[in-house]
């Protein structure tokens, strides 16, 4: 339902600054479309919902907590070190490897970075801890 809710919403984007053919609703509507798909797969296909136990509400929360202080630290320390720390964080909840996570991490940051800056001409947080006084 959140996922039909998005993509329709999707649609209305409109943003006056940009010129792009396309539009700047493209990407939005190309999440909701892959939501959508995704979601569609889960009713075909069924899918057993997660035990609500202590373990499952600690890795919930300790996500959620994380990607609130993302937000809040955008601005200070920039996009690809607070981008870094909150997927290093999400591969430890999940138990992945350390190293593996924050080189993974840092590289996909990196990458956005570059991409959105670079590619789509879209400004990213610097972060304020690092712009001269």
């Amino acid at each position: 339902m959140a996922a039909a809710a998005y993509f329709v919403q999707a649609f209305s984007f409109r943003a006056g600054f940009m010129a792009d053919p396309i539009g700047p609703g493209a990407f939005p509507v190309g999440i909701g479309a892959l939501l959508l798909a995704l979601a569609l797969v889960l009713v075909v296909r069924g899918s057993e919902a997660p035990k609500l136990d202590r373990p499952f509400l600690v890795r919930a929360a300790v996500l959620l907590t994380g990607l609130g202080g993302f937000t809040l630290a955008l601005d200070v320390v920039g996009f690809v070190i607070a981008s870094t720390v909150v997927m290093t964080l999400t591969a430890i909840v999940f138990e992945g490897p350390l190293v593996r996570g924050l080189i993974a991490s840092f590289s996909v940051s990196l990458a956005l970075f570059i991409l959105f800056v670079y590619g789509f001409a879209v400004p990213l947080p610097m972060g304020s801890l690092f712009q001269p006084s």
